[in-house]
């Protein structure tokens, strides 16, 4: 049975759940549109946005379909005229008008149309359980908007000392008390202003600033711009603060290679190189540590983004040292090894069949650091509620819990987790401990780099590709996702987006590369299967991990892996790319556009989606965000690919090539090698450190830092 309702209100919201409880279909139609969007999230009904006494709007809604109509609205010639088109025009069997004014029910019957009345409702009601001789109905039949506003006033301020009456207030505002030594005092005229007095203000909203002028008065520049450099100063006392200690983390990091001298002692000859940057890293650390404000303070988004920045770039260059001193790179290349690695993309310019165990251990060493995120391992150490600005920058804004401290140590312990276990099963499968501990921490930070020129495909052994396809799958997992899978919620995990859409898009691109590519390339039907899924897996999760080379892959598998790297792993994870929920998000776009065509045309629908463990609205701002962003990483790597071509680079090897710069793979096809031209060297270094990070929250720190910067120097020459 099909009911068409028209009016709001909450009446009508418990009439349309318990009707739709009961299996019936349910069309509301109404003026407010965002009673509409409310009414729209809340029911399983549909919604039309409208006025319905339009027979225009009823005709959309599907009135000549409905088997009854219900107007509720407070008019009653509006419910009048409803009930009429709908039993006259669209031949609705049933149609029934709500009469405020009881007087007006008889009228309606007269007229044909079905009517009832509250009032006679409950007042039929109370004459059966109560003697009363008058019932005072009290509806109201308007709703009004104030603002109320206090003032305390400073000595600063234009109306301290003056009388009331000495005060010339915009219209439709109203001193209503003045709070003098903790005693209310009913203000006249002759009634005068003093500093300390706490003034409460009545005013409509369209008058509130003109009121709020005229009792705070426009202040001295100078003093207005000093109070914002001394906020400048505290807030970015804080950054500094933050900085320091992932300067001080990353010192300590530098160290760990060093753990290589207990098996290989020949190696001490390459301890400086680790000593010196983890020295100037510890002392600037300590310096910056010295800013940290008297109390705290809550950081922005974009001051987040402006310890991530400062804090990434610094430690990467640092973190490049290594490499030029033991490896014998210059900077540029080994600025290229650092950020490949705290991005955790995985293609290296380092020959790994020359180097040592020290600094093979120091590349998977900064995967594991890049792929937690410096921002979450600060926020595991550090009290205080600055955490949640930092890991926006970096695409975390999820928690596991509402405490940021104890949610980042959650995925510190997961992560670890992963990491323990990942090297004691590749040790099962085979591989050396050291060999093991290295896979197990580019696998787990989907970062890629081996130590072996032939990556994985170096054992050709089914059990270390399904020991690291386990890590890859876990390590491209949301970490909120992570969470739920641990405590055991699998009903959670399946209805998560990003996880559907793997559970499609793997099997399918496997069979596709199967079918169409690896077939005919290697006849053993194991080594066909194996690397089907093992190269899709690797790609879409972002990890970079290999079994064979893409010399001899057609073009079909090319741009499949392509494909697979543009869309990415999941979103606050270790993965890189677009992300699968913005992928997710626009397919189910696609989806309710096509169903919008089905629907009344002016019908408020609020869809919503699975991200995490909650049930989110998709709003015009989210849409536009993803929209957005997509932009941004399509035309970057249009961008990208063009230069590579411009370096002499084939366009299939270019768009292969800088889809897995920009989405942080490691897979490559040969371009990226130790004697590449330096444009390109650079375009994939600045397409890691993006890629890495949300664009659009580093775009706006820049812009922050800049207007910052001005703001701190004027007036200062």
């Amino acid at each position: 049975m099909k009911v068409l309702i028209v009016g709001g209100g909450k009446p009508l919201y418990y009439l349309c759940r318990n009707l739709t409880a009961k299996g019936y279909r349910v069309v509301i139609i109404n003026r407010d549109r965002e009673e509409c969007v409310e009414l729209a999230r809340k029911l399983t009904a549909t919604v039309v946005h409208g006025d319905g006494s339009d027979a225009g709007i009823l005709k959309e809604a599907g009135a000549m379909g409905a088997d009854a109509v219900l107007a509720i609205t407070p008019n009653d010639q509006d419910n009048l005229v409803i009930c009429q088109l709908a039993a006259l025009k669209f031949g609705v069997a049933r149609a029934i008008a709500l009469a405020n004014d009881p007087d007006n029910a008889e009228v309606f019957e007269k007229l044909g149309v079905s009517a009832f009345s509250t009032t006679h409702i409950i007042g039929s009601l109370i004459e059966q359980r109560a003697s009363l001789d008058q019932i005072l109905n009290l509806l109201p039949v308007g709703e009004g908007r104030v603002n109320v506003t206090e003032i305390v006033l400073d000595a600063d301020s234009p109306v301290a000392g003056k009388y009331l009456k000495d005060i010339r207030l915009p219209q439709n505002a109203l001193v209503a008390v003045v709070i003098r030594d903790n005693h209310p005092i009913v203000p006249g005229g002759a009634d005068d202003l003093r500093e300390g007095d706490r003034v409460v203000l009545i005013t409509l909203p369209e008058n509130h600033g003109p009121v709020l002028k005229v009792f705070t008065g426009e202040k001295d520049r100078e003093v207005a711009m000093t109070r914002e450099k001394e906020y400048l100063k505290l807030h970015y006392a804080a950054v500094l603060s933050s900085i320091g200690m992932i300067f001080m983390l990353s010192a300590g990091l530098m160290l760990a290679p060093l753990l290589v001298l207990f098996s290989h002692p020949e190696e001490i000859s390459s301890a400086g190189a680790f000593c010196l940057p983890a020295a100037c890293l510890a002392l600037s650390g300590g310096v910056l540590r010295r800013f940290k404000p008297s109390r705290d303070v809550t950081l922005s988004v974009q001051e987040g983004g402006v310890i991530v920045l400062i804090s990434w770039v610094a430690v990467i260059l640092f973190s490049a040292w290594p490499f030029v001193f033991i490896s014998g790179l210059p900077y540029s290349r080994a600025v290229f090894e650092s950020v490949s690695g705290w991005t955790t993309t995985g293609l290296s310019v380092v020959d790994v069949s020359a180097a040592g165990p020290m600094i093979l251990l120091w590349r998977s060493i900064i995967q594991l650091a890049g792929g937690a995120g410096l921002a979450i391992i600060m926020m595991s150490a550090i009290t205080g509620p600055t955490g949640v600005g930092i890991s926006s920058a970096e695409g975390r804004s999820d928690q596991l819990v509402p405490h940021v401290r104890r949610s980042a140590r959650l995925v510190l312990v997961i992560y670890t987790c992963y990491a323990v276990a990942g090297s004691l099963a590749y040790r099962a499968a085979g591989m050396s401990f050291f060999d093991a501990v290295n896979h197990s921490f580019a696998a787990v930070s989907t970062g890629g780099f081996s130590t072996r020129v032939e990556s994985i495909g170096y054992w050709n052994c089914a059990a270390v590709e399904a020991v690291t396809l386990t890590l890859m799958v876990l390590g491209n997992l949301s970490f909120v996702t992570a969470w739920f899978l641990w405590r055991g919620n699998l009903g959670w995990v399946m209805k998560n987006g990003e996880v559907r859409l793997q559970a499609f898009l793997i099997p399918l691109s496997a069979a596709a590369v199967f079918l169409f590519t690896c077939r005919a390339l290697y006849p053993q039907l194991d080594k066909s299967l194996r690397v089907s899924v093992f190269e899709t897996v690797s790609a879409l999760t972002t990890t970079g991990f290999s079994t064979v080379g893409y010399g001899n892959w057609n073009s079909f598998g090319i741009c499949l892996m392509v494909g697979l790297m543009l869309i990415g792993g999941g979103t606050c994870s270790t993965a890189g790319g677009i992300k699968q929920f913005r992928i997710y998000l626009l397919y189910k776009l696609v989806l309710w556009d096509l169903g919008r065509y089905f629907m009344p045309r002016t019908a408020v629908v609020e869809r919503h989606i699975r991200e995490g463990g909650r049930k989110v609205f998709v709003d015009d701002a989210r849409i536009r965000q993803v929209a957005v962003f997509v932009f941004l990483y399509l035309a970057l790597y249009g961008l990208g690919v063009m230069v590579l071509c411009a370096c002499g680079y084939s366009l299939s090897e270019s768009l292969f090539e800088f889809a897995s710069s920009l989405g942080t793979v490691g897979l490559s096809v040969g371009v990226t090698a130790p004697g590449m031209p330096d444009v390109a060297l650079w375009a994939e270094t600045l397409a890691m450190f993006l890629g890495r990070f949300e664009i659009l929250v580093l775009i706006v720190s820049l812009i922050k830092l800049g207007k910052d910067a001005r703001i701190m120097t004027r007036g200062s020459a």
